[in-house]
């Protein structure tokens, strides 16, 4: 059984570890991720899982989430937000897939779940300035 939140150690609040100010649209501007990775604190995120990528490197294989989200600015323009999460080590790959046949056989988290991720942020990516972060612990909504 995964706990959402990270054990706390004796005497420390939420808030010391978990910042609950940030969400995905935070996430868009780029000073904040830099400050919420310079800070360490655990952020919650929800949004629908868009994608999959497997990264193999010499350290092993990585595998990179996009998580994505958005709001109605009035009833015409849609606002899109979108962060990186990475899962390291083998065992992901059994659990994800990018295939959405494979959800309903399977079990899989496959793109089109929603989920709730703790993570920590990294930084921007280089190439695209979306926030990088390091999943925590994660739950999925079918």
């Amino acid at each position: 059984m995964y706990l959402i939140i990270p054990l706390l150690a004796w005497g420390q609040t939420f808030e010391e570890v978990v910042d609950f100010n940030i969400d995905l649209s935070s996430l868009s501007n780029p000073d904040v991720v830099r400050d919420v990775a310079n800070d360490g604190r655990v952020i919650i995120l929800e949004g629908l899982l868009r994608d999959i990528t497997v990264e193999e490197t010499e350290a092993g294989a990585s595998l990179w989430i996009t998580l994505i989200g958005g709001e109605w600015i009035g009833t015409s323009e849609v606002l899109a937000y979108s962060c990186r999460i990475k899962f390291s080590g083998g065992e992901w790959l059994e659990i994800f897939s990018e295939t959405e046949s494979d959800s309903e056989n399977s079990g899989r988290i496959t793109p089109g779940d929603r989920m709730l991720v703790a993570a920590r942020a990294v930084g921007l990516n280089p190439e695209n300035q979306i926030a990088e972060l390091e999943m925590v612990d994660y739950r999925v909504f079918k």
